[in-house]
């Protein structure tokens, strides 16, 4: 998102704390959020915004009957491989799951208070390391 082809010094990058799955969903309310508010506040030609990681972890849920006469009904493990619910992205300890590219040092404030809204979206601790221009 914003102008991925533009020369931005600054990076601003999201760090996960502990090992887990991210749902798609919560990504994409992560993305949207920041997104949104650094357009806001930067412009769409100000920074470049690029979430690393992809949901490609299908989830599924084989679900059990809880009723009588339910051994004659289901099949238990034996056709265990279940209902697709939806994808996750699985990420390690200490992963960057998104960054973002800025110009000014000005502007790496805003992306912070940017991310400080929109990291709590996601199911998991995360902190924001700053990498100035070399």
């Amino acid at each position: 998102m914003g102008d991925p082809s533009g020369d931005f010094p600054w990076t601003i990058e999201i760090v996960v704390r502990d090992s887990l799955q991210i749902r798609h969903n919560a990504l994409e309310a992560f993305r949207t959020s920041a997104n949104r508010n650094l357009e806001k506040k930067l412009g769409r030609k100000n920074y470049h915004l690029k979430v690393k990681v992809y949901p490609h972890q299908i989830m599924r849920h084989n679900p059990t009957a809880n009723f009588a006469g339910a051994d004659r009904f289901s099949s238990g493990m034996k056709h265990s491989f279940g209902k697709p619910l939806g994808r996750s992205a699985i990420v390690k300890k200490g992963q960057v799951i998104s960054f973002a590219r800025v110009n000014a040092e000005k502007d790496v404030k805003a992306v912070k208070e940017v991310f400080k809204i929109a990291v709590q979206r996601l199911p998991c601790k995360c902190y924001i390391e700053i990498k100035p221009p070399k």
